[in-house]
């Protein structure tokens, strides 16, 4: 593993909210995640979990610290048109809002991520990962119609079936029961074995042991546990 490519790095970050109040929310983090790693970040709520998965795109300005992606491409420095680039090529983010995409049906969605991702349109790709976490019989269906679990499902679909080199997912299984969450991490497995690297935000502790990487968040001024 230590000779696969640092995909991303954090060195001594901080993330604040926006707004005049520019306390951080987070203690300084520091951590490394190479190609074919699969990390899961943990913390308190209020710590900034979200907040740091949007600076790690540049999304959202650090307070303190720097931020590295594919080792030389330094986070701050990114103009809008490189992150929008990177953020179709090489980076798929599923963030907590679930309705992206309104009026697109499941196929639609899908393929649409295969187009801005410059892959060619594969259909039976797209189904049989709809298929490996039990949502198949979705595909003809508008993203509206379908149940929260349903939904989370597929975004994370939408994520890897652009076959981006890193993937970000921010609490990707809240709605599911075990069964459904235990698909969507085999899923992940399957490709972090070919080579995906992925940073999951979750509370579930039943998830600590599936990540082969910890990155634990702790509030600003309080003692890490």
């Amino acid at each position: 593993m230590q000779d696969q490519q640092i995909v991303l790095s954090a060195e001594g970050v901080t993330v604040a909210a926006k707004g005049a109040d520019s306390r951080p929310l987070c203690a300084p983090l520091s951590f490394q995640l190479r190609q074919g790693q699969k990390a899961l970040l943990s913390g308190p709520s209020g710590c900034g979990k979200t907040t740091l998965l949007n600076a790690l795109v540049a999304l959202h300005p650090v307070h303190s610290g720097r931020i590295r992606l594919f080792e030389d491409t330094e986070v701050v420095k990114l103009k809008a048109k490189a992150r929008q680039n990177l953020l179709r090529s090489r980076i798929a983010y599923v963030g907590q809002d679930l309705n992206p995409f309104p009026g697109l049906t499941v196929q639609e969605f899908l393929e649409f991520n295969q187009r801005i991702s410059n892959n060619q349109v594969d259909r039976e790709f797209a189904r049989s990962m709809l298929d490996g976490v039990g949502v198949g019989q979705c595909w003809g269906k508008e993203l509206e119609q379908l149940s929260k679990g349903q939904l989370q499902r597929v975004l994370v679909c939408g994520g890897i079936v652009r076959r981006s080199e890193l993937v970000i997912l921010d609490e990707p299984t809240s709605a599911l029961d075990t069964h459904s969450r235990d698909a969507l991490i085999e899923l992940l497995d399957e490709y972090v074995a070919d080579g995906m690297t992925c940073i999951v935000v979750s509370h579930d502790p039943a998830l600590t042991e599936r990540f082969d990487s910890q990155v634990r968040m702790d509030k600003a001024g309080e003692p890490s546990v």
